[in-house]
This record gives structure tokens, C-alpha cells and sequence, in this order.
């Protein structure tokens, strides 16, 4: 198991749920008419906020625990806002290696 892994395994969020006070203060400048991808994403807190802010998010992050509870806390929220959040399923492409 990666270290990361490890970290996201318990039944809490290890930064909570809201989103990063400096994502939350500077979000506004974002253009809305873009894709936002939200690299390292671990939990998913930025991604599902920024969903929630009407934005098309894809989040990426190199732990499958990490992106699975993001996926968990996008459903949480109302669906119509967070279809775009990305499941975990492209995780095997960014952490398997490459021979």
C-alpha cells in the first residue's frame, strides 16, 4: 500500500471536507468556461467544491483510497453538481508503472 494510501484508509477525511481557505478565497478567478483539473487531489475537498461552484472538474490523484472517498463525498452532495467529479477509475494509469 502506498503511503498515501495508508493515510486516506481510515473512515475520516485526513483535511477534512471543505475546500483549502485559500481555494475557497480565490476561486472566483477561475474562468468558468474551462475544464479545471485539480492535480494531487487526494480526498477530493477542492475538486467537489469547485463542482459545486458550477465548474467541470476532474480530479487526479496517485491513491485509489484518496480518489474512492472523494468519489464518496462528491455523491454526498447534490448530484446535479457533481457529475463531473472524476471516480477512481483512471487511478491505475497514473500509478502502475511503465515497463
Amino acid at each position: 500500500m502506498n503511503p498515501w494510501d495508508e493515510r486516506f484508509a481510515g473512515d475520516g477525511f485526513a483535511y477534512g471536507t471543505r475546500a483549502s481557505g485559500w481555494l475557497v478565497e480565490n476561486a472566483h478567478r477561475i474562468r468558468r468556461d474551462l475544464p479545471v483539473l485539480c492535480l494531487g487531489e487526494g480526498e477530493g475537498r477542492n475538486a467537489v467544491h469547485l463542482a459545486g461552484l458550477g465548474l467541470d472538474v476532474e480530479a487526479v490523484d496517485g491513491s485509489a483510497v484518496g480518489l474512492a472517498k472523494g468519489a464518496r463525498l462528491a455523491a454526498s452532495r447534490p448530484p446535479e453538481s457533481f457529475l463531473p467529479f472524476l471516480a477512481p477509475t483512471g487511478v491505475a494509469s497514473i500509478t502502475e508503472e511503465t515497463p
